[in-house]
């Protein structure tokens, strides 16, 4: 009987956070998510600026922005995986972590490899936000408010993804183009702080060992076919292109 009812109530203690703990991991889990989408389109009303600062041709300066699409695409499942077997709060913690020191990077880059290199790395740590964010929210909210939850990520992802221009305009007439990232270090820190101290511990794990050679297959698919697509825009050459489609096929089928 004693067991039975301790039974009940550690399932009625891990049936989402209690408010006002849930408000807070809330606002952790839409802080990240915010800026995460922020950063894949804010940059594009910059990039005339950034090709005469650094000298480079539009064709190229456009991999500031597909450098961090591209580590989004192919690290996402990889990451998702990753969370079901180290926990998605330790995937979800580092993605911000990361997010913040590549975002400082980015704003301190004085040229277009660095900025690059650190958009690209970027990218991965807004893959490992994004991928896991979706599973918290089972953690977070009761099972009767989980759809609640969801709405709520979706409409940050809508309303973060509409604004990112405007946002941008607002930031680039008042500051240099460096502040688009720095703005996302104070925001990360508080998303990080919070979600140190609200998000909840208590996930079931996986027990099953994290299958390396189909995260090097999925980024392999996924990277080439957005590099395929890509080379058709540009009018690469078609021999070229047929490699790359024979080899996104034969990856592709293996995973």
């Amino acid at each position: 009987m004693v067991q039975s009812i301790n039974s009940t109530q550690k399932i009625e203690e891990t049936d989402g956070l209690p408010m006002p703990k849930r408000i807070w991991a809330v606002v952790s889990v839409g802080f990240a998510l915010c800026m995460s989408v922020l950063d894949i389109n804010i940059v594009n009303i910059v990039l005339p600026t950034l090709s005469h600062d650094f000298g480079t041709s539009p064709a190229v300066t456009t991999w500031i922005i597909n450098g961090y699409q591209l580590a989004i695409v192919i690290s996402l499942l990889s990451f998702s995986a990753l969370g079901e077997i180290i926990g998605y709060r330790k995937v979800f913690l580092s993605g911000i972590g990361l997010f913040c020191i590549t975002s400082l990077i980015c704003a301190l880059s004085d040229s277009f490899w660095t900025l690059t290199v650190a958009r690209i790395f970027q990218g991965f740590s807004a893959s490992a936000i994004t991928s896991v964010n979706t599973a918290q929210l089972r953690y977070i909210y009761p099972k009767s408010q989980i759809g609640r939850g969801m709405g709520i990520n979706a409409m940050v992802v809508a309303i973060s993804a509409a604004a990112g221009p405007s946002v941008a305009s607002g930031i680039l007439s008042i500051a240099s183009w460096h502040w688009l990232f720095a703005i996302n270090v104070p925001l990360g820190l508080t998303a990080l702080f919070l979600g140190i101290k609200h998000l909840p511990r208590q996930e079931e794990r996986s027990k099953r060992k994290f299958d390396y050679i189909s995260a090097i297959a999925n980024a392999v698919t996924f990277g080439l076919l957005i590099y395929t697509l890509d080379g058709f825009a540009h009018h690469e050459e078609m021999d070229f292109l047929f490699i790359q489609l024979v080899v996104l096929a034969v990856v592709g089928t293996y995973y």
